[in-house]
């Protein structure tokens, strides 16, 4: 008996350990299921203000969209992704691509009414050439013949000519280009990849046209082989004299259908910051520009980084996409009904107000970078829930990471050293695991930026 009772007063602590462990381990799952549902919480109310915002922007007000033709109307964007997508299918060298696009981007074009002082020139780009791609998909060459541009040319002479009088020696400051492709993948019909960046730069060339003067030079590509691996791009920026005037550079891609554009490349801090300031509610990551320039280039590449590798040197600008609902991604629902009006709206307010803050923007956009050091590779950039956008430079990323892999090492020896209770032991250690894998991640973001080419 009294060896029984031993034994039971023995399990006793035992018994309760597992109790107390499982109990805890019950707590873990419960606060992970809550901020899990929390995340999407936040997901579903950021995605309601964009309908918000947008309804209560004086751009979205449809009498004035009517009555005032230097507003963004997402209704006129509308129409002409209807009239691109109706062609069909515009794989490259197909009929649908060659000439029925290029008819109805030069039509919309040709419609155009500038108003005094604005000057739009237009040109059919039919380019052929040669180059290679190192390392992407084992590298190969790529040759092609008579693949297809449209590009437009909006200037303001007299703006130009202002801004430059009181100092003959001053350049004039450089052209930003526009890019976004209308050709497809095989057998979609493109509406977001990328008909939506055509549709948003024919109405952008529209407001422009209609609107205040710009000191620089608006060019816009309008893309006929992106999909055949850049040829367009390549085309255009190695052989068309205005691509020698370029200094910034905005590509309008898809990875997906509808919501909001998504900034995923970038490689200036400068160019960062403006976009953070001029958005309306601002959505991008640092994330997706570290995975393009170190991985993702070597299986998936855009027209952006075509500009940057043959373009002028010190290019600097930013790549952006759709990346909601990927599953229509190069598919046959990539149609218009995947594409919101809200989403139309947003994006041909967010390049319109890009445009028009560059020009205002006294942070050294009228002179392109002269050194390689002044292309600085974006820095850190990143949004808080589409409100608040957030940009430093690697050398402040370095020391926060620093900083943080410091206090995440004093952190891990105090748990395993100062074992007082049990509770405090595992608070303790749960603490000392999270911000272990916040030292891990900051390590290997180090090594990447110090080491990785």
């Amino acid at each position: 008996t009294t060896v029984a009772a031993a034994a039971v007063a023995s399990s006793q602590p035992t018994a309760t350990a597992r109790q107390g462990g499982s109990l805890r381990d019950i707590k873990l799952l419960l606060l992970a299921g809550m901020v899990a549902l929390g995340c999407v919480a936040l997901e579903l109310h950021c995605d309601g203000r964009l309908k918000e915002a947008l309804s209560t922007v004086p751009e979205f007000d449809e009498a004035l969209i009517d009555s005032s033709p230097d507003t963004f109307s997402w209704r006129n964007s509308r129409k002409h992704l209807v009239d691109l997508t109706g062609i069909g299918p515009r794989v490259v060298g197909s009929k649908e691509n060659e000439v029925d696009a290029v008819h109805m981007i030069r039509n919309a074009l040709s419609a155009i009414q500038p108003r005094a002082g604005c000057v739009v020139e237009t040109d059919i780009q039919r380019v052929s050439g040669s180059f290679h791609h190192e390392g992407f998909l084992g590298g190969f060459t790529s040759v092609y013949s008579d693949v297809s541009n449209v590009i437009a040319k909006i200037s303001w002479p007299e703006a130009g000519g202002e801004s430059v009088a009181g100092d003959p020696a001053q350049p004039t400051p450089p052209a930003v280009l526009v890019n976004a492709h209308f050709d497809t993948a095989a057998g979609s019909p493109g509406a977001s990849d990328d008909g939506v960046g055509i549709a948003t730069m024919l109405e952008i060339a529209r407001v422009l046209a209609n609107g205040p003067a710009l000191r620089r030079d608006v060019i816009m590509l309008f893309n006929g082989a992106e999909e055949s691996n850049q040829q367009g791009a390549h085309g255009f920026i190695t052989q068309h004299p205005w691509a020698n005037e370029l200094g910034v550079v905005v590509n309008l891609e898809a990875l997906g259908s509808g919501g909001r554009m998504h900034l995923f490349q970038c490689n200036s801090a400068r160019v960062a910051r403006l976009y953070g300031h001029t958005t309306l509610q601002p959505y991008g990551s640092v994330i997706g520009h570290e995975l393009f320039r170190h991985f993702l280039w070597r299986t998936a590449a855009t027209d952006y980084k075509t500009f940057l590798d043959y373009g002028p040197p010190g290019l600097v600008g930013f790549d952006n996409a759709y990346i909601d609902q990927g599953h229509v991604y190069h598919t046959t629902h990539d149609n218009n009904a995947h594409v919101s009006d809200e989403s139309l709206q947003h994006t041909g307010l967010t390049l319109l107000s890009f445009l028009r803050g560059l020009d205002e923007s006294s942070a050294g956009f009228d002179s392109p970078p002269v050194s390689e050091t002044e292309v600085d590779g974006g820095g850190v950039f990143f949004d808080v829930l589409h409100i608040w956008w957030i940009t430093y430079s690697f050398s402040t990323m370095i020391m926060l990471h620093t900083v943080v892999g410091l206090a995440g090492a004093f952190v891990t020896l105090w748990a395993f050293n100062n074992r007082y209770t049990e509770a405090a032991s595992a608070v303790g250690a749960e603490f000392a695991t999270l911000l272990s894998a916040i030292l891990s991640a900051a390590s290997v973001g180090l090594v990447c930026t110090v080491v990785a080419p």
